[in-house]
């Protein structure tokens, strides 16, 4: 297994809202009139590229062989469409333009952010290009960086949010952490970006003190985690910033809160390397916190996810419940360095009609003696109604299995990434990815496998999307892409921990 990949895995495996009133920020470029001609009519969808109404999977590969990401597209979740060669480690894929194509955006730390616009047939490879950020402090010699494509201005067109470290020397010293929300022209070129630092935030106030670890959205809402602040003393004890648009102007985001396990109404206290906010996942005004880092009796980082409701009266994020491995109906047991909530995302339908649900890949979690087998745990937001869900789950595809002498260290990886694909207005389809998954001879070549957009139980039809080469690897190496590595439609953003 190559240096990268054993790092990226083994990252993983190691691994009461306070009101907080801050200034105005810079406010970004206003967004252009989008082309004449569109790319669909009527509503568009979010990540529908051939314009059938429907949003298409992106997923990701990590190719050993040359270390970078490729993309593939698919138009009907069953078959492979459009390979983009593209070295990113975050991607995401939203109409960015504003003609109501739906575009892809890929980010790769230290070096680049790579656009790809659509067309009324599909993305455009021949439009990949590079973007350069004005005023962005550094960015493009970005350390950890993450992102997210978002809708604040509700003109139908996304903004992105990219959040990372900079450096201010060949030696890669790092400075203050960041977060730039910046908006794209009719063309793809960006504008000037809203920085988010240490000096948007109230005199006093406890701001970005360390790397951002997760990003979440909605129209109305960014949320960043900041799983290696230091709450109350305890390093890496972790906290989340709620930023919301001004009333004025929902072009300027104004931060609102921060919570820690200092807050009321959420489970725990701050302790060492808890990591809270480590993971977050926001929809509708549920909010997701994962503390992937928690310890719960003697069962140390095996993790819990707190979740948390918008409440409009009071203007913030109120607690919910608090559920990890020991929860009652949650299946399983809390058991060391699970790492239970490094995994988030917000699906509909998945537990009731129209329900809103919290899934939680554990991709650390031992099944039987298979070590790193991974588990996707789905519960909802209001009844105590939980799954559990492994490769040994009758009707999803495949089986545990351990790995094998060459790769002993590590495992499938089952819910590495998780992503939804919001195929009717209550229920989605869920996407579940396990990279580390080896096929006969072909070390982690990966594995992806969708639900039938339903309600999940005895009779869900599950899809096995197969990678997407006749041999071991796109790149007829014999090992490691790491197929389903990350979805580019609803997919969260996955925390590197240090």
């Amino acid at each position: 297994m190559s240096t990268t990949l054993q790092h990226r895995f083994a990252l993983l495996a190691a691994g009461t809202a306070l009101a907080c009133t801050g200034p105005l920020l810079t406010a970004p470029t206003a967004h252009a009139a989008p082309p004449t001609t569109p790319c669909a009519t009527g509503t568009p969808v979010p990540g529908d590229h051939d314009g059938d109404g429907r949003p298409d999977l992106v997923v990701k590969v990590w190719n050993n062989a040359v270390d970078e990401s490729v993309l593939f597209v698919s138009p009907d979740r069953t078959t492979h469409g459009t390979w983009l060669d593209v070295e990113g480690s975050e991607l995401q894929s939203a109409d960015l333009n504003g003609d109501t194509c739906a575009d892809a955006i890929v980010v790769e730390p230290q070096r680049s952010i790579t656009l790809v616009l659509g067309t009324p047939s599909g993305l455009d490879t021949a439009t990949g290009r590079q973007l350069t950020l004005p005023q962005s402090a550094g960015l493009g010699l970005f350390d950890r960086v993450l992102f997210k494509t978002v809708g604040f201005h509700h003109d139908g067109v996304a903004q992105v949010v990219v959040a990372g470290h900079t450096w201010v020397d060949a030696d890669r010293v790092h400075r203050d952490p960041f977060v730039d929300v910046f908006t794209l022209d009719p063309t793809g070129a960006p504008g000037t970006p809203q920085v988010i630092d240490a000096r948007s935030f109230a005199s006093g106030a406890q701001g970005l003190s360390s790397w951002p670890t997760a990003i979440a959205a909605d129209s109305t809402t960014l949320v960043i985690g900041n799983g290696g602040d230091t709450v109350s003393g305890k390093s890496g004890a972790g906290r989340v910033h709620v930023f919301t648009p001004d009333g004025a102007d929902p072009t300027r985001l104004v931060h609102r809160a921060a919570i820690s396990q200092a807050s009321a109404g959420v489970a725990g206290s701050p302790q060492k390397a808890d990591w809270f906010g480590g993971a977050v996942a926001l929809r509708d005004g549920r909010l997701a916190i994962g503390a992937q880092g928690e310890s719960i009796g003697k069962a140390t980082a095996t993790g819990r996810v707190q979740l948390m409701r918008w409440n409009a009266t009071k203007a913030a994020f109120t607690a919910v419940k608090a559920i990890d491995q020991g929860t009652k109906g949650v299946p399983g047991t809390n058991e060391k360095k699970d790492r239970f909530g490094s995994v988030l995302t917000i699906a509909r339908g998945l537990t009731a009609a129209g329900s809103y649900d919290v899934v939680v890949g554990t991709p650390n979690e031992t099944v039987g003696n298979a070590r790193y087998a991974g588990s996707v745990t789905i519960g909802s937001f209001t009844k105590a109604t939980y799954r559990t869900y492994t490769q040994n789950t009758k009707g999803v595809p495949d089986k545990v299995e351990k790995a094998p002498s060459e790769a002993s260290a590590y495992g499938e990886y089952f819910g590495w990434a998780v992503g939804v694909l919001a195929t009717s207005p209550t229920t989605d389809t869920l996407a579940i990815g396990a990279p580390g998954e080896t096929n006969g001879r072909c070390l982690s070549q990966g594995y992806v496998v969708l639900t039938d957009g339903t309600k999940l139980g005895s009779s869900t039809k599950w899809t096995y999307l197969a990678p997407p080469t006749t041999g071991c690897s796109i790149y007829d190496e014999d090992v490691f892409d790491g197929w389903g590595a990350g979805f580019g439609v609803g997919s969260p953003t996955l925390a590197e921990l240090p």
